[in-house]
């Protein structure tokens, strides 16, 4: 790995654990063993390194969901399949996974709009899935939210030590918990 990625792993670490505003640079150099000016050779500033790691990954991840669900057929297995691959990210790198859809974070806002986002993924099906723009007699964008939740409650619980890991073997039984919580029986 090269500097700059070891500065982008230990920031997203960092950022995972104690937010992108509360994290410092010397903070992320000294977690990725080099002095606080290396930064400044690769990134003009915290920003830019919190932009580059969004634009990297945050596209990434959605292309990922949104490929595993774009082969599925029916509602059921288009859900099964985002929750299975959500949890197969999460057990594979719950710092990233978490700086992604755990954390809520001012540079998530930055995101241009059009920029497929993994929540945006998720939202997205759940909407297409739904019939007369309602879930349960819900709004559909509402009801997408409910669902989404039920996945992240589980993997932050695995963060906090309260569910083991991995997700994944419990990803069928989540999706169909959100199944059954939003009626789309």
């Amino acid at each position: 790995m090269s500097t700059k990625d070891d500065l982008m792993r230990a920031a997203i670490r960092l950022f995972a654990a104690g937010g992108v505003a509360a994290t410092t640079t010397r903070e992320i150099a000294a977690a990725a063993g080099v002095s606080e000016g290396t930064i400044y050779r690769h990134f003009a500033g915290k920003d830019q390194l919190v932009d580059e790691i969004l634009s990297q990954h945050c596209a990434a991840f959605a292309a990922e969901l949104d490929g595993v669900q774009a082969q599925a057929a029916s509602k059921w297995e288009k859900l099964r399949a985002l929750v299975r691959q959500c949890y197969i990210a999460f057990d594979r790198d719950p710092d990233l996974f978490t700086l992604l859809l755990i954390s809520r974070h001012a540079p998530m806002q930055r995101i241009p709009v059009e920029t497929r986002t993994p929540a945006g993924v998720f939202q997205a099906v759940i909407v297409r899935g739904a019939e007369g723009g309602k879930i349960g007699g819900l709004p559909a964008p509402f009801a997408a939210q409910i669902g989404l939740g039920m996945v992240l409650q589980p993997a932050i619980g695995s963060l906090h030590g309260e569910v083991e890991r991995p997700l994944a073997p419990q990803a069928d039984a989540v999706a169909g918990a959100i199944w059954r919580a939003l009626s789309l029986v």
